[in-house]
């Protein structure tokens, strides 16, 4: 069995079930920059969300970071346990190497994967273009500092992985 922590979902992982948690849990990575303009768009659209863009971009700062240490409040985060954390964890993917991702998954935990599991069950829609976000992108690196190193530490662990793994990159 293996929980999933899909990035829409806050369900941080507690700081005193982490350790018995880390054997099956996994996650899929995202940019922090399309992370945050994919959740300000998925509010916006789906809630009528009308919040001003920068106020909301500093509410959710680093939540990636966050949920790794099994907190939602805005302190600032510790990056290396979150960052021992992720390398603890059983499978880290990428949202930027989909397909890769799924090879990966299967090739360490076996079987084989199926056509469903490379379909985009969620396309996008439309209602938004992340080149219309593109200005405020210096702004969200910023304030996104230990999303983007938890990220980039993520990204590192993925290819270590794919490498160890022996799975050809597909995407």
């Amino acid at each position: 069995v293996f929980t999933c922590n899909p990035q829409h979902f806050w369900m941080p992982i507690e700081h005193n079930k982490f350790l018995e948690q880390a054997d099956y849990t996994f996650t899929v990575l995202r940019t922090p920059f399309d992370r945050v303009i994919s959740e300000y768009n998925y509010f916006f659209f789906r809630h009528n969300f009308t919040t001003f863009l920068q106020k909301y971009f500093r509410t959710i700062k680093y939540l990636q970071t966050k949920m790794l240490l099994g907190t939602v409040i805005n302190l600032s985060p510790n990056i290396i346990t979150a960052k021992d954390r992720l390398s603890k964890l059983a499978f880290v993917g990428l949202t930027e190497y989909p397909k890769t991702t799924v090879c990966l998954f299967y090739k360490m935990f076996g079987g084989y994967p199926g056509e469903f599991d490379f379909l985009n069950t969620r396309p996008q829609t439309g209602k938004y273009n992340i080149s219309d976000y593109l200005q405020y992108k210096e702004y969200i690196n910023e304030i996104e500092k230990p999303d983007i190193e938890l990220y980039e530490f993520g990204k590192t662990l993925f290819f270590e992985r794919i490498k160890k793994y022996d799975v050809q990159i597909v995407d």
